[in-house]
């Protein structure tokens, strides 16, 4: 399943062919428009589906796996259900149904959780996790449709079509950089290590995915919000600056618990058995602050329209990632997530500089905020382990909540010595209200 989700996120980037961005950031966009790209996703998912189906051979030859020719097929369908879904996705997001959002997500990711427990109770093996991918997106399509009450009308040409395309063409372009950067590490392990030790390694990204869960669905939220607020008249800066610290305070908080109280907490989630995983994502959890800080910067980006720009940043920071992942990877596994996270750390100040320059947004303030934010998160995760390591004698849950206490506490008393992070909290609260307004409007 760890291999085969590679080369579902890679169809789903060619399933999107950038247009859920496009959609997202354009200031108006008619019902033609958006009927033209439902239908545009539609396609590319249903080619996208029929070539992975097709790469089935060979993906089981090159990793030496023969449940490889159930599995992707299987899975395969998984593309044209999100090209269905993608526009609707839109739909909701740009006009701020944050709670239909939420909620579809939610309930999707319970329907297939649950239908997994129940047919691996009834011994279904790995069809179990299969079925849990298949119903989640099932349910998550038909609530979207419920919620939107819209309906595509047939294709026309024109309409913007060709230019949504050609945006939609840079932006894939940007998307495949980002999916080499964040799946070389997979690949290499698998294809050096075999899929055992692949398995070790997936549970930590997927505990640092659980982690910054934030991220994904923020987009939908912050894109929108910035664009009416610039059309009101307000400067992208500061509200990037506040938007920064927010979302950078939140993400790199539960990263900072998360891996401070790893030894107690990844035992009590995945259970005996998994210790291998407890470094790894310790070293991945550093990668992922970094990759929180250098997604505002994507943000400030999608929004002023810089797709060039962004495109041409991506192809610095990005194989630099790889390059990195690659010289870790003769350390073995654990090198290989230290290299990920050293890379991530490099490539956030290139991102930072280029938007910078693309927009000129205050660069100095946005490394100011970060810094801070990254040593606060620092001293809080040391923190955590201490307290972690003391208390883990008596209970693996109360090693994690005093853990998790000592570990706020810090970074907390931390950011309130500092001048700047107070004004930033201050503005935090009036990004929020900003944010309470546009969902009533």
């Amino acid at each position: 399943m760890a291999l085969v989700a590679v080369f579902i996120a890679l169809g789903s980037l060619l399933r999107d062919f950038g247009l859920p961005t496009v959609a997202l950031q354009a200031p108006e966009l008619s019902h033609q428009q958006a009927s033209n790209m439902f239908w545009l996703n539609v396609a590319f998912g249903s080619a996208a589906a029929v070539g992975l189906c097709l790469a089935t051979p060979l993906l089981a030859a090159w990793f030496n796996e023969p449940l490889l020719w159930v599995v992707v097929p299987s899975m395969a369908s998984l593309l044209l259900l999100g090209g269905l879904s993608a526009q609707l996705h839109v739909q909701l997001s740009r006009n701020m149904r944050y709670r239909a959002l939420v909620v579809g997500e939610v309930v999707s990711m319970v329907a297939g959780l649950g239908s997994a427990v129940a047919l691996a109770a009834a011994g279904a093996s790995y069809w179990a996790l299969i079925a849990q991918h298949l119903v989640a997106a099932v349910v998550l399509l038909a609530m979207r449709f419920a919620a939107t009450r819209w309906k595509p009308i047939r294709f026309r040409r024109g309409n913007g079509a060709c230019r949504a395309l050609a945006v939609g063409a840079e932006y894939t372009f940007v998307q495949l950089l980002a999916f080499l950067q964040t799946s070389a590490d997979s690949l290499v392990v698998g294809w050096r290590f075999g899929s055992t030790t692949l398995g070790y390694y997936n549970r930590g990204l997927q505990l640092l995915a659980f982690s910054s869960l934030l991220l994904g669905p923020l987009m939908q939220v912050v894109v929108p919000t910035l664009n009416r607020a610039r059309a009101q008249g307000r400067a992208l800066g500061p509200m990037l600056l506040r938007i920064q610290f927010v979302v950078g305070l939140a993400v790199i908080g539960v990263l900072a618990i998360a891996a401070g109280t790893a030894q107690s907490l990844v035992p009590f989630l995945l259970g005996g058995g998994w210790e291998r995983t407890i470094p790894i994502f310790q070293a991945l959890a550093v990668g992922g602050c970094f990759y929180a800080l250098s997604m505002v910067n994507h943000w400030g980006f999608v929004v002023t329209g810089r797709s060039r720009a962004l495109l041409r940043s991506d192809m610095i920071s990005k194989p630099l990632v790889i390059v990195c992942v690659a010289i870790g990877s003769a350390f073995g596994v654990l090198g290989i997530a230290v290299g990920y996270s050293i890379g991530m750390a490099l490539a956030w100040p290139v991102s930072t500089v280029w938007l910078g320059r693309a927009t000129g947004v205050p660069v100095r303030r946005l490394f100011a905020n970060g810094v801070l934010l990254i040593t606060a998160g620092a001293a809080g995760a040391l923190t955590a382990v201490f307290v972690t390591a003391l208390t883990s004698v008596a209970s693996g849950g109360l090693a994690i909540a005093a853990g998790a206490a000592a570990c706020s506490i810090m970074i907390l008393l931390l950011l309130s010595l500092v001048p700047d992070a107070r004004r930033n909290l201050r503005g935090a609260f009036k990004l929020l209200k900003l944010l309470g307004t546009q969902r009533a409007g």
